[in-house]
């Protein structure tokens, strides 16, 4: 028996055909993953929005770095004392830290940085920083450097689950002069 559509104005055929025809395994299975994939997308989309949302400036995070300078064979070199609790930074979306202290100083036209030591954060629990004397990585020749000003700054970079990876500094850096 066949149903006779066109005494129906303005509705398609094609609106009856999904009560009369049968769908395939295939069909319903296209529309199933369609269905979790699109809400897997918008969970993603809630979780980036919210990080930036949940996640402003970090409050209450005590940072103190002192660049410590040190005669050694090789001649002068530097060294910081790092007191930092970072705990404060963790939320639901932090996976891991990045933190480092750069050496900060300025020569006629170019500001330079460079990195003396980092370390990879874990665990919320591991954030507290606590260490005197440190250097992982000697800076060979600082000839150029003596004499003149250059900033301790700690540096961390928060790595999310889920979201844009953001760069924060200590408020101020340990300011010190190279000895000569």
């Amino acid at each position: 028996q066949t149903t006779n559509l066109h005494h129906l104005p303005f509705v398609s055929p094609l609106v009856f055909l999904g009560s009369i025809i049968m769908h395939s395994a295939l069909a319903r299975l296209n529309n199933l993953v369609t269905l979790c994939l699109f809400a897997l997308f918008a969970l993603l989309c809630a979780n980036h929005l919210s990080a930036y949302h949940l996640t402003g400036e970090p409050v209450g995070v005590d940072t103190h770095v002192a660049a410590v300078k040190m005669m050694t064979p090789q001649g002068p070199s530097i060294f910081a004392s790092i007191k930092a609790d970072l705990r404060p930074v963790w939320t639901w979306n932090t996976k891991q830290l990045f933190v480092f202290v750069t050496i900060d100083y300025d020569l006629p036209g170019s500001k330079n940085s460079i990195t003396i030591w980092d370390a990879i954060i874990t665990h919320k629990e591991d954030a507290v920083l606590d260490l005197e004397a440190v250097r992982e990585y000697p800076v060979p020749d600082l000839s150029y450097l003596q004499g003149k000003e250059v900033t301790c700054t700690l540096r961390w970079e928060v790595m999310p689950i889920g979201g844009l990876l953001r760069l924060f500094d200590s408020a101020e850096g340990a300011v010190t002069t190279l000895l000569r």
